[in-house]
């Protein structure tokens, strides 16, 4: 099946892209083993990887780190959920106090990415490979 896509679609999904992060490997998982899961799809869901972003908003560390390990440093946004009153305040907290961030990683995150995303400039910062 062959498909065109079109660059300029960016999507972003808020919460650190909901539950995405954690259930990766069984859905990859299964691709690999039933063929009955893979309907359509030319290749596993790992290869998609890099075609979204998603938001910092999971509120712990420890899933900040299996977010940023598994979109890619690249793909990570700092968000705050406003106008909700459960957002981090202030926002970008988590982002700023992780130790499992280092200080590329961290403004790429903070900053970088965004300005990619919204087209203010060439590159995200960093090497750009995805992987912290």
């Amino acid at each position: 099946m062959s498909t065109t896509t079109d660059e300029r679609l960016k999507v972003c999904f808020a919460h650190g892209g909901g539950s995405f992060a954690f259930w990766l490997g069984r859905v990859e998982n299964a691709w690999h083993g039933r063929n009955d899961v893979i309907g359509t799809s030319e290749h596993p869901p790992s290869h998609y990887l890099g075609r979204f972003y998603v938001d910092s908003v999971v509120f712990d560390d420890r899933a900040l780190r299996l977010l940023v390990e598994t979109v890619g440093a690249d793909r990570v946004m700092v968000g705050s959920d406003y106008p909700y009153p459960l957002g981090e305040r202030p926002a970008g907290q988590v982002v700023r106090e992780s130790p499992h961030l280092d200080e590329d990683v961290r403004h790429r995150v903070m900053r970088g990415n965004a300005e990619h995303y919204l087209g203010r400039r060439s590159g995200a910062g960093g090497s750009g490979a995805g992987r912290p």
